[in-house]
């Protein structure tokens, strides 16, 4: 039920889009002492998100849980890096994340999983200058290497 909750709120968050944060000041030509331009802020997705699912809480913390939620939310791709101990509830729930990219009709690579033993993998995709953030829930002995 926590996985559902939280995709429920992120889509919320998507639906209403004040994960934006869009602020726009007109123009104001005729201020003195000097005119301001018209100024709008708004917040853009980064980019490309590496998620490293979790040995533990294969729902709430890996290939379906927030970090997922959020970057996708936020408007960024997704690859997950799926953990070898639950390789059949990971491929289940990426097929049904994307089962729901084809259906709502977004981009091609929005969401990918991918499955791989050794340090190799994840090295790969840190290290890849087209990804712009990685997530790792880990322990503090395994943290420092990625």
């Amino acid at each position: 039920m926590r996985t559902v909750n939280q995709l429920k709120l992120f889509a919320s968050v998507i639906e209403d889009g004040s994960w934006q944060d869009v602020r726009i000041d007109t123009a104001l030509p005729d201020r003195a002492p000097l005119p301001r331009p018209h100024l709008g802020v708004r917040k853009i997705p980064v980019g490309p998100v590496v998620v490293f699912g979790s040995s533990n809480f294969p729902l709430a913390f890996s290939v379906a849980g927030g970090d997922t939620a959020s970057a996708l939310a936020a408007g960024c791709p997704v690859i997950v890096k799926g953990h070898s101990a639950h390789p059949g509830v990971s491929e289940i729930v990426g097929r049904c994340i994307n089962e729901a990219v084809k259906k709502l009709e977004l981009p091609k690579g929005t969401f990918s999983l991918i499955f791989g033993s050794g340090n190799e993998i994840g090295q790969y995709l840190v290290s890849h200058p087209v990804i712009k953030q990685s997530v790792l829930l880990a322990r503090k002995q395994v943290a420092p290497h990625w």
